[in-house]
C-alpha cells in the first residue's frame, strides 16, 4: 500500500514513495515488521546473488546472471511484464493484468503511462528477494552509454559480453517467449525494464538486442522475457525509511508496527 497521506500520530509526513508493505506480498502485517528488523540485523541487500559494480553515474549494480539462473549463459526464466512465474501460453487472455472480451482488452493494473511495477509485482524482488528490482529504462541506457557491448559465445550461447574497466557480466541472447512458442532464442535477447510504455500502457520497456543492434525497445506485456535484476543505491532508503527523514532505525519499524495495530 503506497502511502499518500500525512501520518498525524506520529508527527511525520510520509513521501509519496514509501511504501508499508515492505515485503510486496500486497498487505500490510507483522511480517513487514520482521523484513525491516532483518535488515537493521543483517542489511543483505543481495541475499546470495552475485553482482558487479562498473561504478557508473547512478551506482547501479549489476547481477551477475538472470532471474531464475545460476550461471551467467542461462536463459533463467521469462516472465510476462508484471508477472513472476513462468506458464506455458503467453498472449492476453492468460497474462494477468487483462481482462478480454469481445470489445478488446482492459488492463486492470498499471494502464497508466509511465507506470512503474510495485515490488509485489516484480519478478526481480519476489524470486530474489534482498533489494533487487527490475531495472529501470534509464538504467538500462545508462548501461548501453558507458560500456562496452561486444558479441560473444559463452558455453553455447550467444549474447553480449558488457564491460566496463576489468569488470563484466554477459547478457545471454534469451529469445522470448509468444503464444505458445519460444522465439529467437541464440538470437536476440530482449529484457524487461520496469515501466511501460510511455505511449500505450499495454507495452513495456525493454532491452532489445541482436548480433547487429543494441536498442531500448517496448514489446507486449503479455509476452515473456528475462530480467537481469539491479540494485540501486538508493533502493533501501526507498524501501524502509517510512518516515522520510533519511535513515533507517528504530523509528521506522515503531512506524510500521503502529500501523500494523491500527489494521
Amino acid at each position: 500500500m503506497r502511502k499518500w497521506v500525512v501520518c498525524l500520530l506520529m508527527g511525520c509526513c510520509l513521501p509519496m514513495w514509501a511504501e508499508s508493505d515492505v515485503n510486496g506480498d500486497e498487505r500490510v502485517s507483522v511480517r513487514d515488521v520482521v523484513w525491516i528488523i532483518d535488515w537493521l540485523l543483517n542489511e543483505d541487500a543481495t541475499n546470495g546473488h552475485e553482482y558487479v559494480d562498473f561504478g557508473l553515474p547512478s551506482g547501479t549494480l549489476w547481477a551477475k546472471t538472470n532471474v531464475g539462473a545460476t550461471m551467467n549463459y542461462e536463459t533463467g526464466v521469462r516472465v510476462a511484464w508484471g508477472e513472476t512465474e513462468e506458464k506455458s501460453t503467453y498472449d492476453w487472455e492468460a497474462y494477468k493484468w487483462a481482462v478480454v472480451t469481445d470489445s478488446g482488452t482492459t488492463l486492470t493494473r498499471y494502464s497508466g503511462e509511465m507506470d512503474t511495477l510495485r515490488i509485489c509485482d516484480d519478478a526481480a524482488m519476489r524470486l530474489w528477494g534482498g533489494l533487487w528490482r527490475t531495472p529501470s529504462i534509464d538504467q538500462l541506457l545508462e548501461l548501453m552509454q558507458y560500456c562496452r557491448w561486444n558479441w560473444a559465445l559463452v558455453n553455447g550461447m550467444y549474447g553480449y559480453r558488457i564491460s566496463r574497466g576489468s569488470n563484466y557480466i554477459f547478457l545471454p541472447a534469451t529469445g522470448y517467449q509468444r503464444d505458445y512458442g519460444l522465439y529467437e532464442e541464440n538470437l536476440s535477447g530482449s529484457y524487461w525494464a520496469i515501466e511501460t510504455y510511455a505511449s500505450n500502457a499495454q507495452m513495456g520497456y525493454s532491452l532489445y538486442f541482436d548480433d547487429e543492434d543494441i536498442m531500448w525497445a517496448y514489446r507486449a506485456r503479455y509476452s515473456g522475457r528475462s530480467i537481469r535484476p539491479v540494485i540501486s543505491p538508493d533502493e533501501a532508503l526507498r524501501r524502509y525509511d517510512l518516515n522520510g527523514d533519511g535513515y533507517i532505525n528504530v523509528t521506522d519499524v515503531e512506524l510500521l508496527a503502529n500501523e500494523v495495530t491500527e489494521r
